[in-house]
């Protein structure tokens, strides 16, 4: 089905890729590259903003990249509903390798204070709430009675991050002061 899709002839599959395992990993790679990349340049001058500028900013380009590019979110979603043990997930280790370049990015971009654990946390669960509204949003948007290719559940979803996640990220950026 695959060769068919592609059209192409099947041994080619095996030529280049040695097993349709191989093949699905080859293209979780380039695509997790590809958003690492696009993250990166989404954050890139949010440190001289506010959060209430920076994180709409942010949200609005990770929503539009999401909308034209939906493999990957849909990829992670897809695998993170998989039953077994990790090694039968295919392309589980970009899962892993995703969600730690994301950290790893956010850290490095964004002046965050605080315990490490909690600046962890924050950025798993934006991230795990991303994953779940916008890699299967077809679905999200149809238990929300909305169109999930219109500007009603975009809105929605970047409103909902916002009321969750502003307060947190104001939080650490702005740790309250000590007496």
């Amino acid at each position: 089905m695959i060769a068919q899709e592609a059209r192409i002839e099947h041994p080619l599959i095996h030529y280049y890729f040695g097993s349709k395992e191989k093949l699905y990993d080859a293209v979780c790679e380039v695509l997790y590259e590809d958003f690492a990349v696009a993250n990166r340049t989404w954050l890139e001058g949010l440190d001289k903003t506010l959060p209430k500028t920076g994180l709409p900013i942010y949200l609005d380009k990770l929503i539009d990249y999401t909308y034209r590019n939906p493999e990957p979110l849909m990829l992670i979603s897809l695998n993170m509903s998989q039953f077994g043990s990790n090694e039968e997930i295919p392309g589980f280790r970009y899962l892993h390798l995703h969600m730690e370049r994301v950290r790893q990015t956010v850290e490095e971009k964004i002046p965050l204070a605080g315990p490490k654990e909690e600046i962890r946390m924050f950025i798993y669960c934006l991230n795990n709430l991303v994953i779940n509204l916008l890699g299967p949003r077809r679905t999200q948007a149809m238990l929300l009675n909305m169109d999930p290719d219109g500007p009603e559940y975009r809105q929605w979803v970047k409103d909902a991050m916002l009321k969750l996640f502003l307060p947190w990220l104001t939080e650490l950026i702005f740790p309250p002061k000590k007496d």
